[in-house]
């Protein structure tokens, strides 16, 4: 079974959208038939290389750890 890193800052706001809850209804169904781990971007490099496929979700929430992605 493959397992994937869903990277995405679940507290960022975003006006007239809920991420985290998008974020858990993708998560909930990938989880379905694979392995799963949700990681805050910035603490992606911690674990980016123990899994088979990371996957960057919204670009918003990123701008909040430019430093990290310099």
């Amino acid at each position: 079974m493959k397992k994937i890193l869903f990277v995405t800052d679940l507290y960022y706001n975003a006006n007239g959208r809920r991420y985290y809850e998008e974020d858990l209804f993708i998560t909930s169904k990938l989880r379905e038939n694979l392995k799963l781990v949700i990681c805050n971007p910035k603490d992606m490099d911690s674990f980016n290389d123990k899994f088979d496929l990371t996957i960057f979700r919204n670009a918003g929430p990123a701008s909040n750890f430019l430093n990290e992605y310099n």
